[in-house]
C-alpha cells in the first residue's frame, strides 16, 4: 500500500506498533484480573468475542496470557525499541503519547529484569511481582 513519501510505511509500523505494545498491556492486565477472579480464561474469550472488546491479539493472547504461556512468539526487547520510535517520532512531530510513553517504561521495567528475550506474554509478570507487594 502506498501512504505518501518516503518514511510514511515505516511511520505506519509505528502506528501498528503503539496499538499493539499498548493492547498487549491491557490483555495482560485483563488476564491477570480474569485470574484473580477466578474465571476461565478461556470462557472469558467466548463471553467477549464479537464484542467490542474482540480483536485478533485479544483471541491469539488472552488465554495464552492467562496461562503464562511464554512460548515465544515475539521479545519484550523488541517490543521496547519500537514503543521508543513511537516516542521518538511523537516527539518529533510535538505529540505528546502518556499510554505509549506507559508502555515504554512497563516494558522497560521487564527488561531491567532479565526478560528482554522473554516472550511478550511476560508482560504478565508485572502483575504477578504487584501481588508479592
Amino acid at each position: 500500500t502506498h501512504l505518501g513519501p518516503a518514511g510514511s510505511g515505516q511511520t505506519v509500523k509505528i502506528i501498528n506498533q503503539v496499538l499493539v505494545g499498548i493492547g498487549l498491556f491491557a490483555l495482560s492486565e485483563s488476564a491477570s484480573l480474569a485470574g484473580a477472579a477466578g474465571l476461565d480464561p478461556q470462557q472469558v474469550v467466548e463471553a467477549l468475542s464479537d464484542g467490542r472488546a474482540d480483536s485478533v491479539i485479544f483471541r491469539e493472547f488472552f488465554v495464552k496470557f492467562a496461562n503464562h504461556d511464554y512460548a515465544p512468539t515475539g521479545r519484550i526487547a523488541n517490543m521496547l525499541k519500537d514503543m521508543q520510535n513511537a516516542q521518538d517520532l511523537g516527539r518529533s512531530v510535538g505529540l505528546p503519547l502518556p499510554f505509549t510513553s506507559l508502555a515504554l517504561d512497563l516494558n522497560r521495567w521487564l527488561v531491567s529484569r532479565g526478560l528482554g528475550d522473554a516472550d511478550i506474554a511476560a508482560t504478565m509478570e508485572f502483575y504477578r511481582s504487584a501481588e508479592n507487594v
